[in-house]
């Protein structure tokens, strides 16, 4: 956040900035093109040699920043490949299990976002989008810009997510993002005047219509959100923002398919967010423009968090987990469904990895098989890592899992005795003595003044049962002899 500051602010001064960093020509694309990147690491001297050269000042804005106790900071440490092992031993206690703390490392890479528009489209069409998306930090988003009709596979590789910006595809592009989803990427599709392609195109979740014009009506508003969805289940509480606000001057009628799922409506009715599932990825239709060319999106507060979440959704990015606890089920289907994204497992006509299999080897050298014929997951007893190999992976580096003891386990302090007998019992206790754990402010007179109402219940109970049985005898015998007196008179 430091470093991108600086960097705008000196770019809006009129400097020329070098950018110096571990993944600079990637941080780089947000200031599209007016940035020279010289990758490079601090911790490295020979990476960053030369990098000042021609410069007139450098501004260090690389710290570790220092914790108070008693937190411990550690040295940064360059980490090139996904989940190194790491570990913490400290302490000489009783519990020498819980002396030692198991994690793994990731480098952080950030979301590759390919905006594909219009030949005829000037980047200034794009621009809302470029700005919301690099203003992200978790995750960080790279976006870069290309003409629709003129898209190679090579501009797929490594994304994670394409958006189709009121863009009509060549039939080539559109069979490539076909294949891109069906291995698990992640299409935006703003429909605006154009059609992205014909409407058998299988990525178009429904059949488009024409243009709806409510500008007479100073323009519609959202009238329906699915809560229940991972894009909008942060907005429930009214306090995190709404959407009640946003103008849609002009929109696309959209006639959803009976699979397809609907995830925002306008106030007439109408789709306006519309998500279908191909093989292992997703789409979502968006039926109106991401420019503010029809609607006042971009000028709204909520125009940043919607699109950060619909990238995210779309991107299906997981924020890695750097460790597990003991007693959790680990389930193979995310990093089976990354590799499908990178391209490392192929995936057939459904989107299901083909012999999604993994080994797992637990920390005791115990080995599971996990997957298709096998076991859907399986638990995490050990304390320590857990290898995953997954079969159709090549020689890819085995998936690590760490898993660690509960902290709460490590606690050594006595537990008060009212804690213990409530949670052996489930609730409240009363000491022999007559002394109430739950609120000791009670004498035992009030405990016994609240317990003797039970015993009028009791009693009541017994005298209306009592009543009961009672008068069910009589009108019994009553019922019994007048029967049996018309039954006699019927024989004579």
């Amino acid at each position: 956040m430091v470093g991108a500051g600086t960097v705008t602010e000196l770019l809006r001064r009129g400097h020329e900035v070098r950018l110096l960093a571990r993944h600079a020509r990637d941080d780089a694309r947000q200031w599209q093109n007016r940035v020279t990147p010289h990758e490079g690491d601090v911790t490295d001297p020979a990476s960053i040699a030369g990098a000042a050269d021609g410069c007139d000042a450098v501004l260090h804005v690389v710290g570790i920043v220092e914790e108070s106790p008693p937190s411990v900071t550690f040295d940064a440490v360059t980490v090139s490949e996904s989940n190194v092992r790491a570990s913490i031993r400290a302490g000489t206690d009783t519990l020498p299990a819980n002396n030692n703390f198991y994690f793994v490392l990731s480098p952080g890479r950030p979301v590759s976002v390919l905006v594909l528009q219009n030949d005829s489209a000037d980047r200034s069409s794009s621009v809302y989008l470029t700005t919301v998306l690099g203003l992200s930090t978790a995750p960080r988003f790279t976006t870069d810009v290309a003409a629709a009709s003129r898209v190679t596979p090579g501009q797929l590789d490594g994304r994670s997510l394409v958006v189709v910006n009121d863009a009509a595809l060549s039939s080539a592009t559109a069979d490539l993002l076909r294949a891109f989803v069906e291995r698990g990427g992640g299409v935006f599709l703003a429909l605006g005047d154009r059609n992205p392609a014909g409407s058998d195109w299988p990525l178009l979740p429904g059949s488009l219509g024409s243009p709806v014009d409510r500008m007479a009506m100073r323009g519609g508003t959202f009238g329906y959100l699915d809560y229940s969805s991972p894009i909008f289940d942060e907005f429930k509480d009214p306090r995190n923002g709404n959407f009640a606000n946003m103008r849609f001057l002009k929109y696309r009628t959209l006639t959803p398919a009976p699979t397809d799922h609907v995830l925002a409506r306008f106030d007439d009715g109408a789709a306006a967010l519309v998500e279908r599932r191909v093989g292992s990825g997703r789409v979502i239709a968006f039926t109106s423009t991401i420019d503010g060319s029809w609607n006042d999106a971009p000028k709204h507060g909520m125009y940043l968090p919607l699109m950060h979440r619909l990238a995210q959704y779309l991107a299906q990015f997981d924020q890695p987990t750097a460790w597990q606890t003991v007693g959790r089920m680990l389930d193979i289907s995310t990093p089976v469904a990354a590799l499908v994204r990178e391209g490392q497992a192929g995936a057939g006509g459904t989107g299901r990895v083909r012999g999604a299999r993994a080994v797992v080897m637990s920390p005791a050298g115990e080995q599971t098989s996990l997957g298709e014929g096998a076991a859907p997951t399986v638990a995490l007893s050990e304390q320590g890592f857990y290898s995953v190999r997954l079969t159709g992976a090549g020689d890819r580096r085995p998936f690590e899992v760490a898993v660690n003891l509960d902290p709460a386990e490590s606690d050594l302090a006595s537990m008060p005795p009212a804690e213990f007998l409530a949670g052996a019992t489930g609730g409240g206790t009363i000491t022999p003595g007559g002394t109430s754990l739950d609120q000791p402010e009670l004498t035992p007179a009030d405990i016994e003044k609240k317990q003797a109402i039970w015993w009028f219940l009791l009693v009541a109970g017994l005298v209306a049962l009592l009543a009961e049985s009672i008068l069910s005898n009589r009108l019994s015998r009553r019922s019994g002899f007048n029967l049996f007196g018309s039954d006699a008179g019927s024989r004579a």
